[in-house]
């Protein structure tokens, strides 16, 4: 009986054994079912993106196609419109620029120095006023010198201004033989050519060039040979200076004053009516103006590099460019070069840059800033260096002389500004901000000095060291700024594309507790489609120029804001604008290794 029980019992538990079993493979089983189509629908879900993907790329492609044949389309169509209106079209296969000049721009940040800042106090200045004849440093010219008899001089291309031409001169036809060219040499803070040097055979007798072949220019030595067989001293008898000779084109006062231009004043970059053309060159004058003067192209001074700088002399009779290795003083009227100031250094292969001028108001020198960190004071009836002023530890940028002509202004990479003495050449004053200085100005009444920088800021300080504004606005560095001939008013040019002028509030404060920490931005012009790298202002105090990266010049009404005109006739950045004293002149310097002497004239009836 125990034996039948315990047999039943076994035969129990194998059986629950077994449908556990069964239980278990049944799961197992559909288990690897589920799994299975699980798998499958996986797979068939990524070839259904795949192919939904693919799908998508290849309408991406056909509509990349659409465009781009739209684009060229369109690019040609503007070709064919340049070409009709005899201006080279750009040429779409060059590399792209802007990420460079962008990189070269923002990471220009040379190293602080240590040094504390040196600030004088303002008892301990001289005073700045204007020498007596007698105390004039240097020598006393013959202002009756005639320069034209016996000049060493080359021949300038001129322009096609019928009453401005001299027999002799070759006239200017728009010809692209130098457009290709265009070396891309003029470096830091900022390289303003676009256009890459292509490969040249050196000149024979041109070993002093070294890093830029192809170009002929006379050898040093035997040009200084020449200055010294025929020594040539410059006109300093002023001419009768009418600083309101545009103002006399228009039938208006000079500058007055009138409400701020607080808004911004958008203006497009080309105008329907073209007034002024020919195969080099074309002005385009804003429609919604009225016509008050004329702009005409007298010369075409030809340099073997790229021009950095341009200034007249405060008689008007001379003009200065700075480019590679030399500065050239040109006769403003027949547009020959009198002589050049060359620069020396023991490394000819490398460039050296004059990157920026100033004339004494009295005529007899000539200043000038290097990429070699001097400042050169040249005495211009020797040319020879009268001062060498040493101090800076970076690039000179920018340079100004004072309108009394007892002190030079400069601005470096090396975070300083500097006020020098022209008669001991010493430095008096050092001024020193966050950032690297790329502009400065002395102001008409030889009391404050105008910094622009790489971090975006206008600073101002007094002759003394004191801070008296800060113009914050610009969305980029600063690259010129110029003061109004009353020294009310400061125009700045920025690489944010933008001239911005500004209501300074010194002029009108008592002392300088009363004078507010930031200056008033009046008004925001926008025209320029690149970089505005230099800006000046006009003698009569109613006209802004600005020269630009885009190649153009515009001429802006300070009265109302507006942009009277676009010029157009530079193949390269347009680096450097400068006013003649008369206001009736202004010249510009490019990346196209020329400089250009403009006319302001009547406007036709």
């Amino acid at each position: 009986m125990v034996s039948m029980d315990r047999n039943k019992n076994v035969q129990e538990v194998l059986d629950a054994l077994k449908s556990e079993y069964d239980m278990l493979n049944k799961n197992s089983s559909s288990t690897e079912s589920r799994a299975d189509n699980y798998d499958t629908s996986m797979i068939l879900s990524q070839i259904q993106d795949i192919e939904n993907f693919r799908k998508t790329l290849d309408d991406m492609i056909e509509k990349q196609k659409v465009i781009r044949e739209t684009y060229e389309k369109e690019v040609n169509a503007i070709k064919h419109e340049l070409d009709a209106l005899g201006v080279d079209a750009f040429n779409s296969t060059k590399p792209s620029f802007n990420e460079r000049i962008n990189k070269d721009a923002k990471s220009f940040h040379p190293p602080t120095t240590s040094k504390p800042l040196n600030t004088v106090d303002a008892n301990k200045i001289p005073s700045m006023q204007p020498l007596s004849s007698a105390q004039q440093p240097g020598f006393h010219l013959d202002p009756a010198h005639d320069s034209s008899s016996n000049a060493p001089v080359a021949a300038a291309t001129s322009g096609e201004h019928p009453s401005m031409t001299h027999p002799g001169q070759q006239v200017l036809l728009g010809s692209n033989a130098t457009s290709a060219s265009e070396p891309s040499v003029y470096v830091s803070p900022i390289s303003y050519t676009d256009n890459s040097a292509p490969p040249h055979s050196t000149v024979p007798g041109n070993a002093h060039m070294g890093g830029l072949p192809g170009y002929y220019v006379a050898n040093p030595e035997q040009q200084q040979q020449k200055q010294q067989q025929q020594p040539f001293q410059l006109q300093t008898q002023d001419i009768p200076n009418n600083t309101n000779s545009i103002a006399q084109y228009t039938g208006k006062q000079a500058y007055q004053e009138h409400e701020p231009h607080t808004k911004e004043v958008n203006q497009a970059s080309a105008y329907t009516q073209k007034k002024s053309q020919s195969p080099s060159w074309y002005v385009t004058y804003n429609p919604a103006c009225r016509r008050l003067f004329n702009i005409n192209l007298v010369h075409t001074l030809e340099h073997p590099s790229v021009v950095c700088c341009t200034k007249f002399s405060h008689n008007g009779k001379y003009l200065a460019t700075g480019c590679n290795r030399a500065t050239n003083i040109f006769d403003v009227y027949t547009g020959q070069k009198l002589f050049t100031l060359n620069e020396d250094s023991p490394d000819h292969s490398r460039d050296l840059y004059v990157r920026t001028i100033a004339f004494s108001p009295d005529g007899k020198y000539l200043v000038t800033g290097t990429e070699d960190r001097q400042i050169k004071l040249w005495d211009l009836a020797t040319q020879k260096v009268r001062f060498l002023f040493s101090g800076h530890e970076q690039d000179i940028y920018s340079l100004d002389f004072s309108h009394n002509g007892r002190f030079i202004v400069s601005g470096s990479g090396d975070h300083t500004a500097r006020l020098w003495d022209v008669e001991t050449g010493q430095c008096i004053l050092k001024l020193e901000i966050e950032n690297g200085v790329t502009a400065i100005a002395i102001s008409p009444n030889d009391q404050y000095i105008a910094v622009g920088s790489l971090d975006q800021i206008i600073r101002v300080w007094s002759v003394s060291g004191t801070l008296v504004e800060r113009l914050e606005s610009h969305k980029e560095s600063v690259y010129s700024i110029a003061f109004s001939p009353d020294s009310k008013f400061l125009v700045s040019g920025s690489l944010d594309k933008t001239i911005k002028v500004w209501e300074l509030q010194f002029p009108r404060s008592v002392g300088l507790a009363a004078i507010k920490p930031d200056g008033v931005c009046k008004a925001t012009y926008h025209g320029h489609s690149d970089f505005v790298l230099s800006v000046a202002v006009s003698p009569d105090n109613r006209w802004a120029l600005s020269g630009s990266k885009d190649r153009s010049i515009q001429f802006w009404d300070l009265q109302t804001g507006q942009s009277y005109l676009t010029c157009q006739g530079h193949k390269n950045s347009v680096i450097s604008v400068s006013f003649s004293p008369d206001g009736k002149q202004f010249a510009s310097g490019s990346g196209d290794l020329r400089a250009r002497i403009w006319s302001i004239g009547p406007a036709s009836p």
